[in-house]
């Protein structure tokens, strides 16, 4: 279920949860539109409860920790195994699941949410307020070291009057607040005597105990991880589901190289995948009575992180010519078989805050080395641009096995060589990486995805308190910073737009990062699974609706 303010979708293409084309995709013959479920995925009568489904996980998960992990891969492990407070559905609304109901007041400042009553833990143990109020006051807490504080800034305090209420009470109005706070509701017998600077080191980072649709079985780093069916969960009687979840055994199945999933998904290894888009037209075609495609568009975008505190890169001028300088159209046309467009700005089309008089910036090697002479560079005897004697030398990194992040980096050296950029290409285990360059500020540029949230605040992202969150870049504002927190004050639709568009504006001009690309991806999977849901923005395969999934067959 789709639960977390914004998913990273970690740089790779075959994982990057979500998609989009400039005017919307056009479903394939025979196919799904975007954001609905396939109707040939379904069949009559009440779904057998049975089997067992095995996915591509396409690295190991950094932690399976909701209030932790900040990757694709560690959401898809968590999201079927913790149940959080709200379910959003496919109309991006939210609907009770540990929550029951949910009231304002006192000018939405308070917030008050009813929990379902016999909720249990794997374990057998109950789920109650004070587990939602530990995990909540968990991120706010001073030493909390994961990504996510952000979502919690607006919570002035967090109480449990009673075993099923939860009271939160805010600095001011939180438009996005139900997203925000939709964490995956840890157990706070397990981690209450842990201090919270000292939440990595949990056990339960690896062996999760949660009150999801599924339980933990095994985790073999660089194998798989095994979750089966929790025979009694608590929402199973709710008419929606009918005694979900069906499927008995759930197999996440670690395969970091694109070209040894796309063979484990054709020969029956694996039973779904998100295949590269040049494989797609042949899937379709030659697949077509094994798999079934589901198409769906981005809520979000693959880019560049450019570090705004490094040298060279804090100078606006450089970033605006980096970006000048980078041929997207052709990492398009080349790598993705065209199944994408350049995105004109932070936020997608899907967006209703989207700003369609937003433009991108065009390729032109002219207007990048125009900017690099504005801003004090000169081509040295090597041909590379220096001022102030410092050549412009940049390193990037990118996670490795992925045919479209290496083609995306040889690309990217060629384009800015042709401006005098001397760009060093260093791709590794996507982990390691985050860990060792990403998280320090230790990179110049670096390449990932990002499936955004459902709500168009990207506080988490561009807030300059977000430096040690996901706002890797270093990138600081106070014009961005004050635009941010007044769309998440302002509660009517019109006027939150206003403030997205002039956001959006800003944020283009400043180019803290390069939006490379926004596609169409297709999550493909074998036509024995029915009860399959296409959510809008994040596919079948990452956005945690496998509950409701369930086999033709024995």
């Amino acid at each position: 279920m789709i639960r977390s303010k914004i998913t990273v979708a970690v740089a790779t293409l075959a994982l990057a949860a979500s998609v989009l084309t400039a005017c919307g995709p056009k479903a394939q013959p025979n196919q799904p539109a975007p954001g609905t479920t396939d109707p040939a995925a379904q069949t009559p009568g009440k779904p057998a409860v049975g089997g067992t489904v095995t996915v591509r996980l396409a690295k190991d998960p950094d932690f399976m920790n909701p209030i932790l992990s900040s990757s694709t891969y560690g959401s898809m492990v968590y999201s079927m195994v913790y149940a959080s407070l709200f379910e959003f559905n496919e109309k991006f609304e939210p609907e009770p699941y540990v929550a029951d109901t949910w009231t304002y007041t006192d000018n939405n400042t308070t917030l008050t949410i009813k929990l379902k009553s016999g909720i249990k833990f794997h374990d057998g143990s109950d789920l109650t307020a004070d587990d939602v109020v530990y995990t909540i006051s968990a991120v706010m807490d001073k030493d909390y070291t994961g990504p996510r504080s952000s979502n919690v800034a607006p919570i002035k305090e967090i109480t449990a009057p009673d075993k099923t209420t939860v009271l939160i009470k805010l600095k001011e109005p939180s438009a996005s607040l139900l997203e925000d706070i939709n964490f995956g509701i840890l157990q706070k017998s397990a981690f209450a005597n842990t201090p919270i600077k000292e939440l990595d080191k949990h056990p339960q980072n690896f062996a999760p105990i949660g009150a999801g649709p599924y339980k933990f079985v095994e985790y073999k780093r660089g194998q798989y991880v095994t979750l089966e069916r929790i025979d009694n969960w608590f929402m199973n009687k709710n008419p929606k589901y009918e005694g979900a979840p069906y499927i008995k055994s759930l197999v996440m199945k670690v395969i970091p190289d694109d070209s040894t999933a796309q063979a484990a998904l054709e020969n029956g290894e694996i039973d779904a995948h998100t295949p590269d888009p040049k494989d797609v037209t042949r899937l379709e075609k030659d697949f077509a009575g094994k798999l079934t495609v589901y198409n769906y568009e981005r809520n979000g975008w693959g880019y560049m992180s450019l570090n705004n505190s490094r040298p060279h890169l804090n100078d606006k001028l450089v970033r605006q010519a980096l970006t000048y300088a980078l041929d997207r159209k052709a990492i398009i046309a080349a790598l993705m078989d065209g199944r994408a467009v350049i995105p004109a700005g932070p936020i997608p089309s899907v967006s209703w805050a989207y700003d369609p008089g937003i433009k991108a910036f065009a390729y032109d090697v002219a207007k990048a080395k125009q900017l690099l002479e504005q801003a004090g560079y000169k081509l040295n005897a090597q041909g590379i641009a220096e001022k102030n004697g410092q050549p412009l030398k940049l390193t990037f990194y990118g996670s490795s096995g992925s045919s479209l992040i290496e083609g995306i980096a040889a690309l990217a050296k060629k384009n800015w060589k042709d401006i005098g950029v001397d760009l060093d290409v260093q791709l590794m285990d996507f982990n390691a990486m985050t860990e060792n360059y990403l998280k320090p500020g230790k990179f110049d540029v670096s390449f990932a995805g990002f499936s955004l949230g459902l709500d168009p605040d990207q506080t988490a992202l561009f807030h300059s308190s977000a430096v040690n969150g996901f706002n890797r870049m270093r990138y600081s504002n106070p014009e961005v910073d004050k635009l941010l927190e007044q769309g998440l004050r302002e509660t009517d639709q019109a006027k939150r737009k206003a403030i997205y568009s002039q956001y959006q504006k800003l944020l283009v001009d400043d180019a803290p990062v390069i939006f490379v690309y926004a596609n169409l991806y297709s999550d493909v999977a074998n036509k024995k699974i029915k009860g399959v849901v296409n959510y809008p923005g994040a596919g079948i395969v990452s956005s945690g609706f496998q509950h409701r999934w369930y086999l033709s067959e024995k």
